[in-house]
This record gives C-alpha cells, structure tokens and sequence, in this order.
C-alpha cells in the first residue's frame, strides 16, 4: 500500500471532531520502522488538559503490508486551538503490536499542522554477545541478562521494559513496552524526572515549553492561565518574556496590563490593580487610581472633601 492509501481514514476521526463545526487539522506522516513489516496502524490523540480520542485503527481490517510512509490527515475540534496534543502511533500485525512512535504539535485553529511520528521496533533485533550485552547494559540500552528475557527478546530498553512475551516482544509488566519519556517500574509505565526532560501530565512526557502544559524535569505539569501568560520558558509560565501577571493583570500582547477587565473593582496605577480605597490611589472599574487632594479622602472610591 503506497503513500497516502489511508485517505478513507478522515471519515473516522471526524466521527469524533466533525459536526458542521470549525475544526482544526493535522497532517500526520507515519515513517515505518525498518525492517518490521505491519498491517494497520492504531492511532490514539490526548491533550496536555487529558482529553482522549480514539484510537482509531487504518485500515479497519489488515488489507496485507503496508507499504513506505503513510501520510494521514486528523480533523480534531477547534476547541482544541492552542493546546498542545500527542499523537500517539502503533504499527499492528496479526494484531501483535510491533512498533510504536510518539509525538507533539501544537494545534492552532484554522491552520493545518504538520507533524511526523517514525516508528520504532518494539523487539529490536541485537548482537547477543556478552560484550554487546554488556555495552547495552553500561549505556542503559539493553536488558542485563538476568532479567528473564528469552533468547528471541534481546536488545529491550532497560528503561523502557522488564520482560519478554511469549511472542518475544519487549514488555512492561503485562504490557508493550513503556513509549518514550517514560520508565518501566515495578510492571508500570510511568513518566518521571529520570524519564522525562519536560513535564509528565497522565503519565504522558510533554516538552514542557506550551502554556497548557508548562514544566521540566519530569515536574507535574502546569497549565498557565490565559490571563497569566501566554507563553512558557525554562518550565515557568511567562508573559512574553516576562514572569507571569499578578493578581489584577491580565497578559496582553506579551506585556501585563491593568484595566477594565482585570481589575473591575479597583484602579490602575502603574500597571498594579489597587483596591480603590486609598487617598493614594483612589478608584474603580480599572481606570487610572486619583490621588486625592489635601483637603480630601477617598470615600465610596471616589475622592471627596471632608
């Protein structure tokens, strides 16, 4: 099956995301992994805010071996615009899972993103030599021999696996071996600060460099608030280039501002959201605070005389 023979596939995922509504969309490019021949590939999305879809199976019965990249177009909610999304491939024969890929792009509404997933075997074939083993084992690559692999198993993850099915596939408990970003522990594929450079949300590895999933180091990741920040940096929320929007600000054009709408109650005064009932800053509804004259106080947020 050449490029582009799953087309028919949009019809599935827009069961999920198409209703007459804008939506927006995704142009996915699936690499095979070399060497490792598969029928059908299991696409499942989730948002950095845990929202699920799918998973979806192309084609929805083996038609024979696919062949070469398969490029594929995902039509997700518009709902979605600004988060960011990992798209997560699997690679299928006879319904055994031989390969998996992952990866992340943010989505932005009316804009079509690109991404590509290359797939990786999940049983990799390797040199069972004590040197290679033992070079694999030193680098964290492949499984030490004692860990109950069969002959047929070798070259697993140590991170990313702990057994060998009877299948010989790399597994994790009872389960496939663990995606990348994440690490096989006690029988569990969980992300982690040894796992993950960015932020674990659901046991998913995020880059951490998005608003709606911000965080290094493997750290829960944190979802800045749109009136906070607009961007993230250095697993910080950030507006622009700046720290977050206090209390009262509201981050517009990558600067904080005080006004009407962030701070309805009080006044502005140099950008920060005051109470309104100073004599030094006197007012409301998020104009410009007064400072009220000698002879005056601030009564009711407005400046008076005595």
């Amino acid at each position: 099956m050449t490029t582009g023979a799953l087309r028919y596939w949009l019809a599935a995922l827009c069961v999920c995301a198409c209703s007459g509504q804008p939506s927006t969309s995704v142009m996915l490019t699936v690499v095979p992994a070399e060497g490792v021949e598969v029928e059908q590939l299991k696409t499942c999305v989730e948002t950095s805010a845990g929202e699920e879809w799918g998973p979806v199976w192309a084609p929805e019965k083996p038609l024979g071996a696919l062949q070469g990249t398969q490029t594929l177009r995902l039509l997700l909610p518009a709902t979605l615009k600004g988060q960011t999304i990992a798209v997560n491939v699997e690679g299928l024969k006879h319904g055994d899972v031989l390969a998996q890929g992952k990866s992340i792009v943010r989505l932005v509404q009316l804009q079509e993103a690109a991404m590509t997933v290359a797939l990786h075997q999940v049983e990799p074939t390797a040199d069972r030599s004590p040197t290679a083993i033992d070079a694999g084992h030193d680098a964290g690559t492949t499984m030490p021999p004692d860990a109950g692999l069969g002959a047929n198993c070798t070259g697993c993850s140590a991170q990313l696996a702990d057994g060998c099915s009877a299948t010989s596939q790399c597994t994790c408990g009872a389960s496939t071996a663990c995606a990348m970003g994440q690490q096989c522990v006690n029988g569990q594929c969980i992300c982690n600060a040894p796992s993950c450079d960015g932020c674990c949300s659901k046991n998913v590895c995020w880059p951490g460099d998005q608003p709606a999933a911000c965080g290094v180091g493997g750290m829960s990741c944190q979802t800045c608030g749109p009136d906070e920040a607009n961007a993230c940096a250095n697993g910080e929320c950030r507006c622009g280039t700046q720290p977050a929007c206090g209390s009262g600000q509201r981050c517009s054009e990558s600067r904080c501002v005080c006004d009407k709408n962030s701070c309805p109650h009080g006044c502005c005064q140099a950008g920060v959201c005051h109470s309104g009932n100073s004599d030094q800053a006197c007012g409301q509804d998020g104009k410009g605070c007064d400072v009220c004259m000698t002879d005056q106080h601030c009564h009711g947020k407005m400046c008076k005389k005595n």
